[in-house]
């Protein structure tokens, strides 16, 4: 199972949960009014185009307080049978698990690094001979926001995919995320120290 898999399921299951009935929608829109977000509808994202994935997550966090109180509070007491249902349940153990809150928060955060990548390669121009470097740069980049410069920088093509990325004496340290910057602190900072994320 790759990475971010529960992150896209929960997304998915979530806008088919909504989009089959309007009077859930028209509840969801209610309870993000009553707590003063901007109504979203959340978007659809499809497997075969992963670029639909981070803006449906955005979405997602966007309004998950409307959701959590829409999906584990309220839905809940209205129908009982709810809890009978498959497709709730799917959706309920997505949104309590820190784990999906987690991959969530990492997607986003590296999608920068995938934004500089898609907009070179859009171009109409011959651009086969920067594929190899820039998927390298692109590795690296991900990469950094995992482990430590030295399991990674001195490697090159085929010696990357060589990199050990279950040892923990690779892997950034707690005082090392604290100097990052940005949604890529707030991601660990929320993970790490168990905070509600989603």
């Amino acid at each position: 199972m790759k990475y971010g898999f529960n992150a896209e399921k929960l997304c998915i299951n979530l806008f088919y949960f909504f989009n089959k009935t309007s009077a859930r929608q028209k509840d969801l829109f209610d309870i993000e009014q009553s707590l003063g977000l901007e109504e979203l509808v959340l978007q659809h994202h499809v497997q075969s185009r992963w670029l639909s994935l981070v803006p449906a997550l955005q979405c997602l966090l966007h309004i998950k307080d409307a959701l959590k109180k829409l999906l584990l509070e309220e839905l809940p007491k209205q129908d009982k049978k709810i809890k009978e249902n498959e497709k709730y349940l799917d959706v309920k153990k997505g949104l309590e698990s820190k784990e999906v809150a987690v991959e969530i928060e990492f997607l986003i955060a590296v999608k920068p690094l995938f934004d500089e990548f898609i907009t070179k390669f859009q171009k109409e121009e011959l651009m086969i001979h920067l594929l190899y470097p820039n998927c390298e740069k692109l590795l690296k980049g991900v990469m950094g926001r995992l482990l430590k410069s030295r399991a990674y920088t001195d490697k090159k093509g085929a010696t990357l995919k060589q990199v050990d990325v279950e040892k923990v004496e690779l892997q950034l340290n707690i005082e090392q995320f604290k100097s990052m910057q940005g949604m890529y602190w707030n991601f660990f900072c929320h993970s790490f120290l168990d905070l509600d994320l989603i």
